[in-house]
């Protein structure tokens, strides 16, 4: 994969929609290529943002009766027992197709109630674009791994608007046993923890209200657990990022839902091209 290929593929990649062989020539890429490596961080930290857009909905008491009422309504129809003479007049088939019926419908109610939740949420979050102003200022600070886990990237996105900051960390190793990964924040060279990072996916996030103004750097170590250390880091330091100095950005909600749109666009062009070099 050269550049001008992980250029067409990057909204793809930082939206982690690329399939497996295309993903590891893209990160094959990534491993020899500052530019690009420099580019997908900055899509990797405007797409982690795209959650913070949308508030979590917990579904009303009337939704999740309705389905529980329809599910037991439809395990009720597949319990009876068909009646002897209907038994014996109809095909064996048919059973199967109530069984199937009842099925149906069960995982009808399943996605009734899926569909109202995300309607739900759509209608929420458009009364939350509206309410508040279209665009999120925020700064991006880099984190870079220990010399022995140089592998290891990551970034820490302030949201002073919002009172809220996101640590997003890349490439760190698997967890062994009670392992975990813990944040700290650093004042002339005194820790102070703000949490263990939660990992899904291959990417760890920890979320962080306040405002972290004052703090001279943020450090990311791996402590053997079960439960975070209390002052200072028990285990080794991996990650640091400085505070001083990070990268400004005033990016529109719209834009970063767009980076979607760019994603899907560029990989119907991908396919079409595919599709007419197995024509010719």
């Amino acid at each position: 994969m050269n550049c001008q290929e992980f250029d067409e593929l990057s909204g793809a990649y930082a939206l982690g929609a690329l399939p497996p062989e295309e993903r590891q020539l893209a990160e094959e890429h990534l491993a020899d290529c500052p530019a690009c490596r420099k580019l997908a961080q900055e899509l990797q930290a405007v797409t982690h943002l795209l959650p913070l857009s949308v508030r979590p909905v917990e579904h009303s008491p009337l939704q999740k009766e309705v389905l529980f009422a329809r599910i037991r309504a439809s395990e009720a129809a597949h319990h009876i027992l068909p009646s002897s003479d209907s038994a014996s007049s109809r095909p064996r088939s048919t059973n199967f197709l109530a069984t199937w019926s009842a099925r149906t419908l069960a995982s009808f109610a399943a996605l009734l109630l899926i569909s109202l939740g995300v309607m739900a949420a759509w209608n929420i979050s458009l009364q939350h674009q509206i309410t508040t102003p279209s665009s999120i200022t925020f700064t991006v600070y880099a984190l870079s791994g220990s010399e022995e886990r140089s592998e290891i990237c990551g970034e820490l996105i302030t949201m002073p608007q919002q009172d809220e900051t996101m640590l997003v960390m890349h490439r760190l190793p698997h967890l062994q046993g009670t392992n975990l990964y813990q944040g700290w924040f650093l004042r002339d060279n005194k820790p102070s923890s703000i949490g263990v990072l939660s990992i899904r996916q291959d990417v760890a996030t920890l979320r962080i209200k306040g405002d972290i103004r004052g703090y001279d750097a943020v450090a990311i170590s791996l402590e053997p657990g079960p439960q975070a250390s209390p002052h200072t880091p028990q285990g080794r330091v991996i990650a640091l990022g400085l505070l001083k100095r990070g990268c400004a950005f005033r990016s529109s909600i719209l834009y970063m839902s767009a980076l979607i749109d760019i994603a899907a666009h560029r990989e119907r062009e991908r396919m079409m091209r595919g599709g007419l070099h197995a024509i010719l």
